[in-house]
């Protein structure tokens, strides 16, 4: 497992003199900022920290002590960066009045925005392969870059440059896919204001599979903005927590409690969701930090990384939390200024 060095910060909870099982799970960093606001984030499989700006895009390697900058399209005004393989892939707005998806133009609308697509091997020299068109995710499997957009979800082949859209979203609210997702078997997955869309076939037709569950008035209940996939297990984060654990073919609502910092039972509420590489859940809200597992199987429990007395001193908000493959954590506040690393804390009994 890899090593983190930790500076400690004022929001750690004092160690010195207490029993092992006094000491809360994780250490906690004090608050530190990205090198601008974060407009994406995403944490690569190694544990490599991407981060998406406007001035640049930025590569952290060693949980988040330090970032190196790379360049990004002279054209684009903000760009977000993933990377597939060995190729990064990277989408950028731009100012457009037309929106081409496969060779075919379109006036652009007023809402939506424009974006290109784009490749790069070393970071700082970027290809454009596709666009202008809303762009809000993407993700690559098996030669295949889907996109998430307005309305549907173009797939784009990295061998052919071919590509086409497929529109399945047509509500009475926010229209476009904010989560692309691939489970076990290669299947797609979209995260919608309106539930969670499946494809079996490469993005050609959809189906939403949530809609039995995710069936409110209101679309901000349905709404699903983040897909976690985890094996057979999927996750969909939003209005609700929903949940499947045979590969997203059939889904429930997930009801938990929450233990806030007060040690109150309320119903469980969150502004983001992850999941460990070892089971444990990981949430947080305007409160903190808070984690679920067998540990503590009745509710999702406090863990940092500050605790107040009162509502009145809280400072900011919490938007993301993100975890990593040797169970550590960060969370971010919101607009994605600052971060604070959370790393467990072995000689916490909470691990025995």
């Amino acid at each position: 497992m890899p090593l983190l060095f930790f500076v400690s910060g004022c929001g750690l909870f004092g160690e010195e003199g207490k029993s092992e099982s006094e000491i809360s799970p994780f250490y906690w960093s004090g608050e530190r900022s990205f090198p601008e606001a974060a407009l994406s984030i995403w944490i690569s499989e190694e544990d490599h920290i991407y981060i998406g700006g406007e001035e640049g895009w930025y590569l952290s390697t060693n949980y988040g002590n330090s970032f190196k900058k790379y360049q990004i399209p002279e054209e684009v005004l903000s760009f977000k960066v993933k990377k597939f393989g060995q190729m990064l892939s990277g989408y950028g707005q731009v100012i457009s009045d037309i929106h081409v998806i496969n060779g075919d133009t379109t006036d652009a609308g007023f809402w939506g925005g424009s974006y290109n697509l784009y490749s790069s091997m070393d970071g700082d020299n970027w290809q454009k392969i596709s666009g202008p068109f809303p762009i809000y995710d993407m993700m690559e499997y098996d030669g295949n870059i889907y996109l998430g957009k307005e309305h549907g979800v173009v797939t784009h082949n990295m061998a052919s440059g071919e590509e086409f859209a497929t529109d399945f979203l047509f509500i009475d609210a926010s229209n476009w896919i904010d989560e692309i997702q691939v489970n076990s078997k290669g299947e797609i997955f979209a995260g919608t204001m309106d539930g969670i869309y499946l494809s079996k076939d490469k993005g050609q037709s959809w189906v939403n599979v949530t809609a039995d569950i995710l069936n409110s008035k209101k679309h901000s209940e349905n709404h699903v903005e983040k897909i976690i996939v985890d094996g057979d297990e999927l996750y969909g984060v939003g209005g609700s927590l929903s949940y499947s654990d045979d590969a997203g073919e059939s889904w429930r609502i997930l009801d938990y409690k929450l233990k806030n910092y007060e040690g109150e039972i309320v119903n469980h509420f969150m502004t983001d969701f992850a999941i460990a590489e070892d089971g444990y859940m990981y949430s947080i809200n305007y409160l903190g930090f808070f984690m679920y597992g067998e540990r503590n199987a009745e509710y999702f429990e406090f863990f940092g990384p500050e605790k107040y007395s009162s509502e009145s001193e809280f400072p900011l908000d919490y938007e993301e939390v993100h975890s990593f493959k040797n169970g550590g954590v960060m969370i971010t506040t919101v607009d994605n200024y600052f971060f604070y690393i959370g790393q467990r804390n072995e000689s916490s009994n909470f691990w025995d």
